[in-house]
């Protein structure tokens, strides 16, 4: 996992927007690698099943949250 986190790193750097797509259970979990904090991203796409409570907390954290 750190090789590919330490490129992922390494592309944020380099984009003008940060987009996260990512589908409603991959919220809550612990990670093997920290990317980058939540509010480094300009917009996260989940799925309409994303829970209400991590909806309120990634917003609190300065995350625009865009649910399809």
């Amino acid at each position: 996992y750190l090789p590919g986190a330490i490129t992922d790193r390494a592309i944020l750097k380099m984009g003008r927007k940060v987009i996260v797509v990512a589908d409603h259970t991959k919220f809550g979990r612990l990670a093997t690698a920290f990317l980058a904090p939540i509010n480094a991203s300009d917009l996260i796409v989940t799925g309409s099943e994303l829970d209400p409570e991590i909806e309120v907390a990634l917003s609190s954290q300065g995350a625009r949250v865009m649910k399809a």
